[in-house]
């Protein structure tokens, strides 16, 4: 019973951390997930997958209700990411248990890396939009966010890892987008993203819907109330604190699978 409730916790915790962050929602419940309750893989991904697109659902209704999303920046994304999620669900039944768990871990490395230079480095954007014309993209930004899409559908469908990081950093890098619009519109991005290849395990058999539904019961409060307190959130010690915590779990993975 404790085991079952611990998960609905961790669920609440992960939810706050992606309504104030944007990011967490495949990398940190993974990480828990796997380290923490020793689930299995395949049934880690799906489970966040779902639990990411119900959960990010009722994020981007919050963060609309502040007019943070910004939707015209957030379809290229989509349309480039929908067909590689979709793909990419039906491998990660098929992948050796060790090797998905060193891939994971990888991942998570990359995407600890990637926040922690763009929270300590990166200058923040002073206006809305990145263009200061509120106009929305130019072309090759365009091309650009329709390629990151198509990159981070693939690698959400394969370890549920990336849609909220990665593309927040793309975000903020690229786009320059202040943080509280970029975390709306990644919310946005990844709820649809995430509710493809969740729909994509459901019917490659993947899913134990138990775990999901747990990570559920937790994580739709959680991520209303942090949604709330975006705005207010200290958002550069935040995300170095993800960082830190993403580096150790992917290291730990990433060695499991050289010692075992």
């Amino acid at each position: 019973m404790l085991f079952y409730v611990l998960i609905a916790f961790w669920g609440f915790f992960i939810g706050a951390l992606v309504g104030l962050t944007g990011i967490g929602a495949g990398s940190m419940s993974t990480a828990g997930l796997l380290l923490l309750f020793h689930l299995d893989p395949a049934v880690v991904v799906s489970a966040n997958l779902i639990n990411g697109a119900l959960m990010k659902g009722v994020g981007t209704v919050k963060h609309f209700h502040h007019d943070h999303p910004q939707v015209d920046i957030a379809v290229p994304f989509i349309l480039g990411g929908v067909p590689t999620s979709i793909a990419a669900s039906f491998l990660s039944g098929v992948i050796p248990k060790m090797l998905f768990r060193a891939m994971i871990g990888g991942m998570l490395v990359f995407v600890a890396f990637l926040i922690f230079w763009e929270a300590w480095y990166l200058p923040r954007p002073t206006e809305k939009n990145g263009n200061g014309d509120g106009n929305g993209m130019g072309t090759k930004k365009k091309i650009l966010a329709f390629f990151s899409g198509a990159l981070m559908g693939f690698v959400s469908g394969l370890t549920s890892i990336g849609t909220g990081s990665i593309i927040i950093a793309v975000l903020l890098v690229v786009i320059r987008l202040k943080p509280k619009y970029a975390v709306g519109t990644a919310v946005l991005e990844g709820a649809i993203l995430l509710g493809v290849g969740a729909l994509a395990h459901i019917f490659a058999g993947h899913v134990d819907f138990r775990i999901a539904g747990l990570l559920l019961v937790g994580s739709i409060p959680g991520i209303w109330l942090g949604s709330h307190y975006c705005a207010k959130a200290p958002d550069k010690a935040l995300r170095v604190i993800i960082s830190l915590l993403l580096m150790y779990a992917g290291g730990k993975m990433i060695r499991d699978f050289f010692v075992l």
